[in-house]
């Protein structure tokens, strides 16, 4: 399974990517540019884990999930999503929508102000028009 996790720029798509892969890629704006971040991940299952340890088998093989990072959606609700992003996006199985809840003064929010609902508005039309 592929899942992709969007949001807008700073609204800790990357923190997000880093806490489900156990990674450390650095949380630092894209700056407009289009970066992809991908990772396989096994899913534990203690199911599998008491059949495995009931049957031994000679391999046991989790289920994976690709988790990646997508950077590039601005939310502008322009329907103007490259041609390469577009690609990565239909690709996806399915999205994590990663919505900004947070103040910080340090981090200025792309629209200016700090509104969950308008930001999920803008990026529901941005992946409907496309």
């Amino acid at each position: 399974m592929r899942l992709g996790i969007i949001g807008l720029p700073q609204s800790g798509k990357t923190t997000v990517f880093n806490a489900l892969t156990r990674g450390d890629l650095p949380v630092v704006a894209s700056g407009g540019r289009f970066d992809v971040h991908t990772a396989v991940v096994d899913v534990p299952d203690p199911r599998l884990d008491s059949l495995s340890a009931l049957y031994k088998p000679e391999k046991t093989i989790y289920t994976k999930v690709t988790y990646v990072d997508i950077a590039g959606l601005d939310g502008s609700a322009s329907g103007g999503i490259s041609g390469q992003l577009l690609n990565q996006l239909n690709q996806m199985d399915g999205f994590l929508h990663v919505v900004r809840c947070f103040e910080d003064l340090g981090v200025p929010h792309p629209a200016g102000s700090l509104n969950p609902e308008r930001d999920i508005a803008a990026m529901d039309a941005e992946l409907l028009l496309n």
